[in-house]
């Protein structure tokens, strides 16, 4: 479980190099999965978390982008949440 993560509906707002040592420290450290999940509607958040799966899958970490109809709601958080969490609770 705790080689997991999960970010929903906000991406990466500072992508530098502080920030890329931070994702070769989490490589490092045995990360199984990197899940990004935004609604389509949730115009900024969606383009950052496009650019985080850039940067992550530049290190080389397995990832997964969800995009799923909606906004910066909880509707769209618990979709999210719900297919995040049969990942790791297999």
């Amino acid at each position: 479980v705790f080689g997991y993560i999960g970010v929903l509906s906000s991406g990466a707002r500072n992508i530098g190099p502080a920030f890329e040592k931070q994702l070769e420290a989490v490589k490092a450290g045995g990360v199984r999965l990197y899940y990004v999940g935004c609604g389509l509607k949730d115009t900024g958040a969606m383009e950052r978390s496009k650019d985080l799966i850039a940067v992550v899958n530049k290190h080389g970490i397995k990832n997964i982008l969800k995009e799923t109809p909606g906004a910066h709601t909880w509707f769209t958080w618990r979709i999210l949440l719900s297919d995040f969490g049969t990942l790791f609770f297999k």
